[in-house]
Order: structure tokens, then C-alpha cells, then sequence
């Protein structure tokens, strides 16, 4: 028998080299306006009221989703305008305007009489708390049906609401304090009990939305 020695050349561009995996766009510098704010409410307002407040619960507070999914009914103080709430740091504190505890001073009559196990403030369809996901995903959904060309998500409530107070002059401190950010001289203790009509008057000082939302 013979024997060959055999080398087989392929060209360079035939070769399909496995593509690079594509980092999804981040929406982390996403800030939206006081109109698209406004028309994202507007518009839920008149077709979902039950995520118009959701929603407005997110532009007023600015708080993160993961807060928000812990929030139970009892937690929810409508005559003094704050509601409670458990985050990945701690207690947390945050206040709303009167235009939207009077919607929530409704939505609450009527949530306490669905009977259910379960203590959320809100209830997906199941009938449970609410998933990060489904919510997120119905305010990119609003968002592309209102024609608003941004990558928006329950935190962008939170960055806008932000940059908005700073626009405003609102301080850093102040912003920081608002949004429960670790402040060495506020606690949780501060923000319900002992300083309630300093920490009020803050957030209706710094309030952003005062001539958007009624």
C-alpha cells in the first residue's frame, strides 16, 4: 500500500466563525421630559386607571421596582401622603402629592374588597404580586403605542424624576434624601415620626410635576 501525505487549504473567507454576542442596548442614561411623563399618565388615565396609578405612583416617588413589588395595602398612608416600604437597604420612606392620594384614597375602597390571601398593595391577574417583568414590559409597551421613541422602564421614572428636581435646583442632598438615598443624618425614624412636616414640605417644595399633574 502507499501512503500520501494530504493537506487540505481552506480560504480564510469561508470560514463562519461563530458571531459575537451583541450587548443589548442599555436605557441606564434614559431620561424622559415632564410632557412624555404627562402623556404616558394622560393616556392610562383614560384606558387603564388602574396602571395610571401604578404609574403615577412611580413618577411621584421615584421608587425602585423591587420596593414597590413589597409594598402591602396597610403600608399605604393616604391623609399624610407617604407610603412604606421595604428595599434591598432597608426601610424606606416615600411621599406623593394630594392629586394622587385622592386616587389612591379610591383605588384602596376598592381594593379592600377583592378577598385574597395576599397582602399587596396591587394584584396581577393571578391574583399575586405584581412581576418585575410584566411591568416593565407594559411601560415599553405604552411607551412605543404613545409614538415615544425612548427605552423606558419602571427605573427611568425614577433617574427623570431626579434629573427634573435637579433642573430645578433642587441640591444633592436634598435629592438624596427624597429618593432614599443614605444620608447620615436621616433615618427611618426621621421620615415618619420625628421630622414628617420638615420632610413633607421638601417634597412638595421640590416637586416637579406641581403644574403637570392635577
Amino acid at each position: 500500500m502507499e501512503y500520501y501525505d494530504l493537506m487540505i487549504v481552506i480560504p480564510k473567507y469561508c470560514i463562519h466563525w461563530k458571531p459575537i454576542h451583541k450587548q443589548a442596548d442599555s436605557n441606564k442614561d434614559v431620561v424622559m421630559t415632564g410632557d412624555e411623563v404627562k402623556r404616558i399618565l394622560s393616556h392610562n388615565f383614560h384606558y387603564n386607571y388602574y396602571y395610571y396609578i401604578i404609574l403615577r405612583l412611580f413618577a411621584e416617588t421615584g421608587m425602585r421596582i423591587g420596593e414597590f413589588l413589597s409594598i402591602n395595602v396597610k403600608d399605604v398612608h393616604t391623609e399624610k401622603r407617604y407610603v412604606k416600604t421595604q428595599g434591598k437597604t432597608g426601610r424606606k420612606v416615600y411621599y406623593y402629592t394630594k392629586g394622587l392620594a385622592k386616587h389612591l384614597t379610591i383605588y384602596l375602597k376598592e381594593r379592600e374588597l377583592k378577598e385574597c390571601p395576599c397582602n399587596a398593595l396591587f394584584l396581577s391577574t393571578l391574583r399575586s404580586r405584581y412581576a418585575r417583568r410584566s411591568i416593565n414590559k407594559y411601560i415599553q409597551a405604552c411607551a412605543k403605542r404613545l409614538g415615544i421613541d425612548k427605552r423606558i422602564s419602571s427605573h427611568t421614572f425614577r433617574r427623570t424624576l431626579n434629573t427634573l428636581r435637579k433642573r430645578m435646583g433642587c441640591s444633592n442632598e436634598n435629592r438624596r434624601i427624597l429618593l432614599n438615598h443614605a444620608v447620615s443624618d436621616v433615618n427611618y425614624a426621621c421620615y415618619v415620626k420625628l421630622n414628617y412636616e420638615d420632610y413633607i414640605q421638601l417634597y412638595d417644595t421640590w416637586n416637579p410635576y406641581k403644574n403637570i399633574l392635577k
